[in-house]
This record gives structure tokens, C-alpha cells and sequence, in this order.
């Protein structure tokens, strides 16, 4: 099922739209895509597993464009988490891995507090993000690549934070 998923969504986006080509929505997709890579491309299909990998490289340059100049905000970071995954496990994809890992430094800068919470305060969103960020630095371990440390740093801030919020009711 997941299969004709993703080729139903490559068919149909194979240009250029305004919400499934925005630079979060892109990194999620990358993320999903390349974390259920055993689901994704468990297929003899090799036209399939050809049109899949040409999306993810496409998606990939799309987002070495789109985060030069990126907005603030947990979109930032989800689009700069996918541009590294994609450097990550994609074959040749060195300089996205290299151009992710400084933007992402600078991103987290600006976004994760000293606290460990982020500028929105949305602990929802903080939830989110930090597993997304998790999962990043997973992925930076199992390719034998080294985290950044403020990536590394920020998860450690979050964690705590993300201990401490309880509900009203206890």
C-alpha cells in the first residue's frame, strides 16, 4: 500500500506546487519517505524504485534552494532536517548533508531557548520537533557521521524541558 501511495503522489506532483513543494512540507516528506525505505522500495519494480529516487534527489535540490533564505520557525528546522537526511542516505548526496548540517546549526540557534523550549512555547509543537530532531541525530549515528553538537545539545535541552510540563491536573 505504501507503494502505490508514493507513486500515486508522483504522478500526480511531478511539477511544482504551492503547499506539496513548501520547504517543512518537503522535508517531511523526505524524512517519511527515506525512514520507511525498507516499506518504500521493497519492490523489483525498477522503474518504480527509479521514479522514487529521482523524487527524493528532486526534492533534495528543491530544498538546497528553498533553506538558503528560510523563515525562522519549526518549518525551518524540518526542512533542514530532511535536506540532511536526504545528504544522509541518499547516494551522492554529500554536499546537502555538508550545506544541512551548517544551516541547521543556525536554525536551532534561533529556534531551541536556553531552557530547552522553543520561541513558540507550543509544547505540542516542542514534541514534534523534538522528535523529529531525534530521529535526525539517529540517522547521523547510523551513517557513522557525526552529529553537530548544538543538535546534540539542543535534544538534551529539550528533553528536560519536555520532563517538566505536566497538565493542570497533575
Amino acid at each position: 500500500r505504501a507503494q502505490e501511495l508514493i507513486e500515486g503522489w508522483i504522478e500526480q506532483n511531478t511539477r511544482w506546487g504551492e503547499i506539496s513543494w513548501r520547504p517543512d512540507i518537503v522535508g517531511e516528506r523526505i524524512m517519511n519517505w527515506l525512514i520507511y525505505t525498507p516499506l518504500v522500495m521493497d519492490s523489483m519494480d525498477v522503474i518504480y524504485r527509479g521514479r522514487v529516487l529521482d523524487s527524493l534527489a528532486r526534492s533534495a535540490r528543491h530544498l538546497m534552494k528553498e533553506t538558503v533564505d528560510i523563515q525562522d520557525g519549526p518549518g525551518a528546522l524540518k526542512a533542514i532536517a530532511g535536506l540532511i537526511i536526504a545528504g544522509l542516505y541518499i547516494p551522492k548526496g554529500e554536499v546537502w548533508l555538508k550545506e544541512g548540517s551548517k544551516r541547521i546549526t543556525f536554525i536551532i540557534g534561533k529556534e531551541v531557548l536556553v531552557d530547552g523550549g522553543i520561541r513558540s512555547r507550543n509544547p505540542q509543537e516542542q514534541l514534534h520537533l523534538f522528535m523529529k530532531l531525534y530521529v535526525l541525530r539517529q540517522a547521523y549515528s547510523e551513517q557513522s557521521e557525526r552529529a553537530p553538537d548544538i543538535l546534540i545539545q539542543a535534544l538534551g535541552r529539550m528533553a528536560s524541558n519536555l520532563k517538566k510540563i505536566v497538565h493542570g491536573d497533575g
